[in-house]
């Protein structure tokens, strides 16, 4: 069993801006596609505004997220995880 004690909070906060862009470009394609039937003439530029936002919120959240797991774990402990070597 090992436990994971403390998250390094940038390359956590890091992975989250690649994770929330992909989700934001995602939602920017569907928002592009749905403003053609609406006749919005904006809806391209949820393909570009859409993830940045994303990934900017992503950023922020990953930071706010690893400091508390950080926190939390020197209180409780950290996460156990049971990993299984394969030959």
């Amino acid at each position: 069993m090992v436990e994971l004690k403390k998250i390094d909070i940038l390359s956590f906060a890091k992975l989250m801006v690649v994770i929330y862009g992909i989700i934001g470009l995602l939602f920017g394609i569907f928002y592009a596609i749905f403003s053609i039937f609406s006749g919005s003439t904006f809806g391209f530029f949820g393909i570009i505004i859409f993830p940045i936002l994303y990934g900017l919120s992503g950023f922020v959240l990953g930071l706010i997220t690893g400091f508390f797991h950080n926190v939390v774990a020197k209180w409780i402990g950290g996460m156990k995880f049971d990993f299984e070597e394969k030959e």
